[in-house]
């Protein structure tokens, strides 16, 4: 090894964290890189010939206990040290690759899935598609003990229940372990070995992340209709749901038409609930002139609450629709679902009648006595910062800590799209914050994870120069391996640092990312968003 590697330790840690591995291979540092969306990112270490043990690698015998022994390094932790025995990279070991004679051998955890289930759909008798199905989880606990959760939602069409079962095993009898990949080499070559690791950040693609909460609809299809505003008994109609988050209601959608010309302009509600009924408004938004509804077809009609309305988890509202005015020529119809499609039990619709006052049930033409719903939609948002405390701690298992921030930019926190917990965060961490600056992540040794704004150009204190070399303002050098990754540092435009000019001339750039290659002491460096 030479200079560059001598500074760095490696060491590897058991995979439940309990303490350091005793290894006889000893590795050296191929390329160290992070990121200012997740910490450290990549590592590449290799092992030669000369350095894997007492006992040569190809001796009888040797190679194979050589193998198994790198092999056996997935999912175990990984820990780069400087001299000073500061940490500088920390992640997992993803990939072993060993390279013998004329052939490779690799094992890897790409493709190992301990978590498995089947989303399908089928065709009826009457060959139309139905609706989507799912099979229970099926579950590896003891590779899940060894390796973490690694879940995989196989998607597939015109399937039975009992083929999705069979499909739903054999993938996971195949999958739960890693498999050794064997292939040929083109000629003998360097006899080594090759190890890649990812950062801890990485690991959130390894789940899969769904919530509900957010947005309440029930779209129908179903008949049923209801006079609006005709008469002061069909003043209000209203819808109760509960939430399962603490979210901020922001837009309300009813689908209507109107009888005639009203002039009535129309409003949705929040209420509460009492007595199990609607009670008192809580807000009310913004107003619909009667000129904007359509009188020949049904529309969906949006309602916009500003600011939006904080409502609280498990809490019975009601969402209403009221007219200002009655007019039994002019009116509107509303749109109502007597086939109850709404899929939070317990909750119905109902409307006011002045005369009684009291609030009683909508008809339903098609099934006298049951408890029709009404056809709406709901759209909740929170903060940002929260969804990715709830993403990172859905699927961040080996995380010991998350710390959010606010960020001030509120989104639906609805996620039914089927992607990995990465690519939900990652999409946030883009979305900012309301001062226009992104969001980043960042990793420390102790696994905590850490999300912060992205810092202002003018916060820039650090140079760089034309080799990527980094200074600070006092010129003194930021060793390679600790590249200012998430921070503005301004280009030096000669070999020395010239104060204030270079400030004034030259802009500041975000650094990205980072990569580090010990054996040629080499810097990469870019400021462009992945």
């Amino acid at each position: 090894m030479n200079a560059e590697q001598d500074d760095f330790t490696i060491t590897f840690n058991r995979r439940d964290f309990s303490g350091p591995i005793l290894t006889t291979a000893e590795v050296s540092t191929e390329k160290l890189s992070w990121s200012a969306f997740g910490g450290p990112h990549r590592a590449v270490f290799s092992a030669m010939r000369s350095t894997l043990g007492r006992r040569p690698l190809f001796e009888r015998g040797g190679m194979l206990q050589n193998l198994l022994e790198l092999a056996s390094l997935l999912r175990c932790g990984v820990m780069v040290r400087d001299r000073e025995n500061t940490p500088v990279w920390w992640g997992f070991v993803e990939e072993v690759t060993v390279y013998v004679q004329g052939v490779q051998l690799k094992v890897s955890l790409e493709g190992l899935y301990n978590q498995v289930r089947v989303q399908y759909t089928f065709l009826s008798p009457d060959n139309k598609l139905a609706d989507q199905l799912e099979t229970p989880t099926a579950v590896d606990f003891q590779s899940q003990r060894e390796f973490g959760i690694r879940e995989k939602v196989i998607h597939r069409r015109d399937l039975d229940d009992a083929f999705a079962l069979s499909l739903r095993d054999t993938f996971l009898s195949l999958h739960a372990w890693p498999t050794s990949e064997l292939s040929q080499r083109s000629g003998e070559g360097t006899l080594r070995a090759q190890v890649r690791c990812s950062g801890w950040f990485q690991t959130l693609s390894w789940r899969n992340y769904e919530n509900p909460e957010g947005f309440y609809a029930n779209t129908g299809p179903g008949p049923g209709v209801f006079p609006l505003g005709d008469s002061a008994a069909h003043r209000t109609i209203a819808q109760s749901f509960t939430p399962g988050w603490d979210v901020f209601l922001k837009y309300a959608y009813f689908r209507v038409r109107k009888e005639g010309s009203p002039t009535a302009a129309l409003t949705a509600q929040v209420r509460s609930t009492s007595s199990g009924v609607p009670g008192a408004v809580l807000a009310v938004s913004d107003s619909l002139p009667a000129s904007s509804v359509p009188g020949t077809k049904y529309a969906w009609l949006r309602f916009t609450f500003d600011p939006p309305y904080a409502i609280s988890s498990g809490v019975r509202y009601w969402i209403a629709l009221h007219p200002a005015g009655v007019d039994a020529v002019n009116y509107f119809y509303f749109k109502t679902d007597e086939n109850m499609n709404y899929r939070q039990e317990g909750h119905f619709g109902r409307y006011y009648d002045q005369a009684s006052g009291t609030w009683l049930l909508i008809p339903s033409i098609t099934a006298p006595g049951s408890q029709p719903d009404l056809v709406f939609r709901l759209v909740c948002v929170s903060d940002t910062g929260g969804q990715l405390a709830a993403i990172a701690g859905a699927g961040g298992q080996f995380f010991e800590k998350i710390k959010t921030l606010s960020t001030g930019v509120q989104a639906s926190p609805y996620r039914m799209q089927g992607l990995d917990c990465l690519a939900e965060v990652e999409a946030l961490l883009k979305l900012g914050t309301s001062s226009k600056r992104l969001v980043l992540a960042s990793v420390t040794p102790e696994r905590h994870l850490r999300f912060t704004a992205q810092p202002s150009p003018e916060d820039a204190d650090l140079y760089m120069d034309d080799q990527s070399r980094f200074y600070t303002q006092q010129y003194v050098p930021i060793p390679p391996y600790r590249p200012p990754v998430g921070r503005y540092v301004r280009l030096a435009a000669t070999t020395r640092v010239r104060l204030p000019w270079d400030r004034n001339r030259l802009p500041a750039c975000f650094i990205a990312c980072a990569e580090y290659f010990p054996r040629s002491g080499r810097v990469r460096v870019e400021n462009r968003i992945r």
